[in-house]
């Protein structure tokens, strides 16, 4: 070998490849004679000549390989082999786990490829990849990890969808099956009556549903505004008792209600508050038996004097109670357990997910603690600013003539949604007329002169022009009251960014749909209830 290499070209190649290499090996193709440049691997060669590559390199393998690898990576070095892949290929890759001069065992790449082109001489040159590999396997790993939580999680949202059309259809039946009775029955008030309650005892158990889940998103992101307010909590709970026990509570089971504070009035997110409460209650009822007893109390925790404290929430119940591997689940979206007869009937999984997010979105804290077949309790710590009791708060929000003497234009292109909104304009005193889109709408504002109107109800999707792209015409439209007449959207877009939306295109309040008679009282009395009523 020494005859093809002089000592100037060898330090400088032993310079060269020093720093990458830990092998770096010519090998006489004919002879089988070689020169290891480089080594520390291993004690390949003495002084660096090789008499017979192959033996020379069997017997180093047999050595520092493992066992279970070593008499097949013999036969991939073998110079014949190793000629035979570069006819194929201009390099032929070798891979291999070897013990290093320390004793550590390392993982290693030899990278064969010919010198000159008769093809005499070959370098074989060897890296250290272990660094290399165990990222990889890392990798592999994370990966596998993340394709297991990714199973998990569709899984999960399979079962949510299956749980979502049965929480869906479950009351959609209930309302088109009361009013095919109703209509069979059309001239028997009381039977019409109670088809009629249990039709809207229904409808706010589908819109329990469907809040639950737009609020699951939306609080999950962080993308909605908690709408505080002065609230009593005496009356929200009362009205959460009622939805409960119109919808929730199956026949025969109890509820208790203890409410024990100095402050009845506190900054609350009402509706998010009442929500929580149903969500937390109708899965009480769910894994309750018909003769159980489920227990509400409230109590206050504050300093004499002090604007700030906390209401404390606990809601017991004597059912099947949960095991301690599921009581860790419970707060996960899409979780849904066994009800008290062994039918998954947790619902779509959402509504303690979306209790904790709740609490989370204003600082408060909720806790779960149950025993199989003793019964659960969950409890919410809420921080709150409390307001004097003798803040008037309403209530109970009673229908009122607010709009007597007041007309206003309904924008709706649903024929149902229409004559609902109507009637309920109409039992607010306002004279009525209707148009059925956007385009239509700002045509009849512009032909009727100003003051014509004193307030818009606008649907937002409609054909033709929607309601935001109606909204700004009609406030660019040049008449004196094209800036202050009131315009209310009243739509079933109700995510955080559409209410946002509502109020970037000019429109002074926001109604979702469906229509609560009772919320958009207060809105009307914000604009229009005279001072002194």
């Amino acid at each position: 070998m020494k005859d093809t290499i002089s000592d100037a070209e060898r330090q400088f190649l032993k310079h060269a490849f020093k720093h990458d290499y830990v092998s770096v090996i010519i090998v006489n193709t004919e002879t089988l004679e070689g020169e290891e440049l480089v080594g520390s691997v291993g004690d390949f060669a003495e002084k660096g000549v090789i008499d017979n590559i192959d033996i020379v390199t069997a017997r180093f393998y047999l050595a520092n390989v493992q066992n279970v690898q070593v008499e097949d990576l013999i036969k991939k070095t073998r110079m014949s082999k190793i000629i035979e892949e570069l006819e194929k290929s201009d390099t032929y890759v070798v891979q291999f786990e070897s013990k290093n001069k320390r004793g550590k065992v390392r993982n290693y790449q030899t990278e064969f490829a010919y010198t000159d082109d008769d093809k005499k001489h070959i370098i074989a040159t060897t890296t250290d990849i272990t660094e290399l590999v165990l990222q990889n396997k890392n990798q592999k790993e994370l990966i596998s990890m993340a394709m297991e939580r990714l199973g998990k999680a569709n899984h999960a949202r399979e079962s949510f969808f299956a749980n979502m059309s049965h929480e869906i259809r479950t009351p959609l039946n209930a309302i088109v099956g009361m009013a095919e009775i109703a209509k069979d029955n059309i001239d028997d008030k009381n039977k019409v009556i109670e088809c009629c309650d249990i039709m809207l005892a229904s409808a706010k158990e589908l819109t329990n549903v469907v809040s639950n889940i737009l609020d699951s998103s939306a609080l999950e992101s962080g993308s909605v505004n908690l709408q505080v307010h002065p609230c009593s909590i005496r009356q929200a709970v009362q009205d959460v008792i009622e939805e409960f026990d119109s919808t929730y509570k199956k026949p025969g089971q109890e509820l208790i209600y203890e409410l024990d504070v100095k402050h009845e009035v506190a900054m609350l997110d009402e509706e998010r508050l009442k929500r929580a409460g149903i969500n937390i209650l109708s899965n009480a009822a769910k894994f309750s038996p018909a003769d159980g007893k489920i227990k509400i109390k409230i109590t206050e925790e504050s300093k004499p004097g002090a604007k700030k404290g906390a209401y404390i929430f606990e809601i017991i119940d004597e059912g099947k109670g949960i095991d301690k591997e599921n009581l860790q689940r419970v707060f996960e979206p899409f979780f849904s357990e066994k009800d008290i007869t062994g039918n998954y009937s947790g619902g779509p999984g959402l509504g303690l997910s979306v209790v904790k997010n709740i609490a989370e979105a204003k600082g408060a804290e909720v806790t779960i603690e149950s025993e199989l077949n003793e019964g659960t309790i969950v409890r919410a710590y809420d921080p709150v600013t409390f307001i004097d009791n003798e803040v008037i708060v309403r209530k109970r929000t009673e229908i009122k003539q607010v709009l007597e003497g007041k007309r206003a234009l309904l924008v709706e292109d649903q024929t149902a949604n229409r004559l609902v909104a109507n009637n309920m304009l109409k039992r607010f005193g306002a004279e009525v007329e209707m148009a059925e889109n956007g385009k239509e709408a700002v045509d009849i504002y512009t032909e009727n002169p100003a003051g014509h109107f004193d307030l818009i109800l606008m649907d937002i999707q409609m054909p033709i022009m929607n309601g935001y792209e109606a909204t700004k015409l009609i406030r660019e439209s040049g008449k004196e009251d094209a800036k202050s007449i009131k315009i209310i959207a009243m739509t079933a877009d109700v995510l955080p960014r559409d209410i946002e939306n509502a109020k970037n295109a000019g429109m002074d309040e926001h109604i979702g749909k469906p229509i609560q008679p009772q919320y958009v009282q207060k809105i009307f009395d914000k604009f229009f209830e005279k001072k002194g009523d």
